[in-house]
């Protein structure tokens, strides 16, 4: 059960964003309704829960003091902000203080349903660190037969790819897995299979590298392991400590390290940094250079000086993956409050970070952004007739192709439109994503093949899966039970 704080000063509002919680899904309850920001306060200092739903605007201590007051306690729980169709500048705020996501008041269905299932995953993540407390899981012949090491061993954070804040499409997924086995192949041949285990983080793009050999074989090892690694694979971002950690701090050293590889993470390339003591914050983009390059953001702005602002905002970002996302986001809140659009900010946030988390080229990135921007602000919108033949055709597409490679710029290619664009229209019709109908078509066809004896890396290729243990992990996710299971043989 996920327990959920709601605080908002209107009780009327407050009852029904109660109801509508609950009775969204049903792993969500609400321990605690408080009407205002001091009654959250205190029920935060000496309760725990999950998910803190904050209005901005409330008396004695509102959201935005809420949010900030989260994070310099480091409690361990997700906030949302409740706010206003039109609140941007609050909305700017909340993005400096690490809002998870933003509500918007009044509460629409849809919007609540998505938001509380990725809610369910970011606290199926946070749930993980758990078993990291005690490391019982952790195989003991990486602290045995080593280098004398028995009681100690070197830890580092392996991201592949981002920081999985958004979606993965089905060619990033398949990068991913080649990357795992790149890491664990390498290091093998360098070490041995024993003295190694790379576990998985807490996100879906981390891996955990816990090895047993001395200093300077440990070094090698990572600097060759990220500069060998090949074009194909996803950009590889390491952060280690510079020498083997007691076993006892090994779950403290794991979480700095985490923290550390996200800060120096770069967009597009592979880096690798050993700290001896948790890295300090990097300076992050200059937020008064920032606001002043957004000010040329106007009501009556062109498309061609719009861009011209976005470059600049990209430019001053640098290449550092958490300076772009917060530049992004900024450029979009900013043009939302300035230029009428029929899209609301938090579609476009989600478009944002899928497309952090699936491209790597920097000019592909801009690319992609700039559609966007195009396709939303400066383009007529098309009628609702068009957009509902357009998901139909999609959706055509989508039982008939199911076995064949499915990526964003397949999409575009066959059919004219930005992926955004193309996910935008398949929702609104369908109200689920492509990505997310295209799994449940797969599924379906694997169940059938399954139940017709069809073995399962089989079964797994019919249906679109080049590696038959990728497949078995999500028929799991999808259907509870692994793909033997199914089958009666497990």
């Amino acid at each position: 059960m996920i327990e959920v704080l709601v605080a908002e000063d209107e009780r009327p509002i407050l009852r029904n964003i109660v109801k509508a919680i609950e009775a969204a899904d049903s792993d969500f309850r609400v321990k605690y309704a408080a009407c205002n920001g001091k009654q959250a306060k205190e029920y935060l200092d000496s309760n725990q829960i999950d998910v803190a739903f904050l209005d901005i605007n409330m008396p004695i201590y509102d959201g935005l003091f809420l949010l900030q007051y989260i994070r310099d306690n480091n409690m361990n729980l997700i906030p949302v902000i409740l706010t206003g169709y039109r609140e941007f500048d609050y909305a700017k705020k909340a993005l400096k203080f690490n809002a998870f996501d933003y509500l918007l008041k009044p509460l629409d269905e849809k919007e609540l349903g998505n938001l509380l299932n990725k809610l369910k995953v970011e606290v199926e993540i946070k749930k993980k660190q758990q078993p990291f407390d005690s490391f019982g899981q952790i195989s003991r012949t990486v602290f045995e037969d080593g280098d004398g090491m028995q009681n100690s061993c070197f830890v580092a954070s392996c991201f592949l790819g981002g920081y999985s804040r958004g979606n993965l499409d089905d060619e990033t997924k398949v990068r991913q897995e080649d990357t795992e086995r790149y890491l664990k192949k390498y290091i093998e041949e360098k070490v041995g299979k024993n003295r190694f285990w790379l576990a998985k983080g807490h996100r879906e793009s981390e891996r955990i590298l816990f090895v047993n050999v001395n200093t300077d074989r440990y070094r090698e090892l990572l600097e060759g392991m990220v500069s060998s690694a090949d074009t194909s694979l996803l950009p590889i971002t390491v952060a280690s400590a510079t020498g083997p950690a007691e076993i006892a701090a090994i779950s403290e050293v794991y979480r700095n390290l985490s923290e550390t590889a996200k800060e120096i993470m770069e967009f597009g390339k592979s880096c690798i940094l050993f700290s001896e003591k948790i890295r300090q914050p990097e300076k992050g983009i200059d937020k008064d250079r920032l606001e002043v390059i957004l000010e040329g953001i106007q009501p009556d702005i062109t498309l061609e000086a719009l861009t011209k602002v976005f470059g600049r905002v990209i430019d001053l970002a640098g290449t550092k993956r958490k300076n772009l996302e917060y530049g992004m986001k900024s450029f979009f809140i900013r043009l939302c409050e300035k230029v009428p659009t029929q899209i609301n900010y938090l579609d476009i946030e989600e478009e944002i970070l899928f497309i952090l988390e699936n491209e790597f080229k920097y000019e592909k990135l801009v690319e992609k952004i700039e559609a966007v921007v195009k396709e939303y602000f400066y383009v007529s919108v098309e009628p609702s007739r068009n957009k509902e033949r357009l998901a139909e055709e999609l959706k055509m597409y989508i039982i008939k192709s199911y076995q064949f490679p499915f990526s964003s710029q397949i999409l575009e290619e066959k059919f004219g439109y930005s992926a955004f664009y193309l996910r935008s229209v398949f929702k609104e019709s369908f109200q689920v994503s492509p990505n997310e109908y295209l799994l449940k078509v797969r599924m379906e066809r694997a169940c059938l093949l399954l139940r017709q004896g069809v073995q399962a890396k089989d079964a797994a290729n019919e249906v679109g899966f080049s590696d038959p243990l990728y497949f078995s992990k999500v028929f799991k996710k999808f259907t509870g039970c692994s793909p033997s299971e199914y089958m009666g043989e497990g």
